[in-house]
């Protein structure tokens, strides 16, 4: 039995406009879309690992004139670093001033790491919450889009970052406890 997931409204969550590289964008032109929520930062080394990647697969989905769009919603500490690395971005963006909308975004769909991409289809309705795996498995074609019911069980398809935060414990632990004076 799956859970039955609530719609999005992305006005809501987001509010009235987004951006582009060339100005605003209304939140409505969205309604025919697949949506793609990217959690990112310039400074996140595996999110610049992660962002050609996508970069690869959004513009193979829209050549095939599919309905699809990404809006990156940021980590960034200043708004030189979001405009620096957005500038890299086809997609849209939430704005970098509405730091608030973008806390209760990440927070509405539990994001605790970046990368992270979250997509959702043209009715409103999450089908990936962790699409960031399944995305770097469909690079660079995209054949697989949208994606729905490829979630990784540790939300990224990357490596198990629960193994990798126990051995980093255990060696500081290890490390003080042989500690010789």
């Amino acid at each position: 039995m799956s859970e039955e997931r609530p719609k999005i409204d992305l006005r809501s969550l987001l509010g009235p406009l987004l951006i582009n590289n060339q100005g605003s964008v209304p939140v409505t032109s969205l309604e025919d879309c697949v949506v793609g929520l990217y959690f990112s930062a310039h400074w996140c080394p595996p999110c610049r690992q992660f962002t050609p990647k996508l970069k690869e697969v959004y513009k193979a989905v829209k050549a095939t004139g599919k309905q699809f769009e990404v809006i990156f919603v940021s980590s960034d500490q200043s708004a030189t670093q979001f405009e620096e690395y957005f500038a890299t971005m086809p997609w849209l963006a939430l704005p970098f001033a509405n730091r608030a909308e973008a806390a209760a975004t990440a927070e509405r769909f539990g994001i605790r790491g970046i990368p992270a991409l979250v997509i959702i289809d043209r009715n409103g309705k999450v089908i990936n919450a962790n699409a960031r795996g399944a995305v770097m498995k469909d690079a660079p074609g995209g054949s697989q889009f949208p994606w729905a019911g490829q979630q990784d069980p540790e939300g990224y398809g990357g490596p198990n970052w629960k193994l990798m935060l126990l051995l980093i414990v255990g060696y500081y632990l290890l490390r003080f406890y042989f500690k010789v004076i």
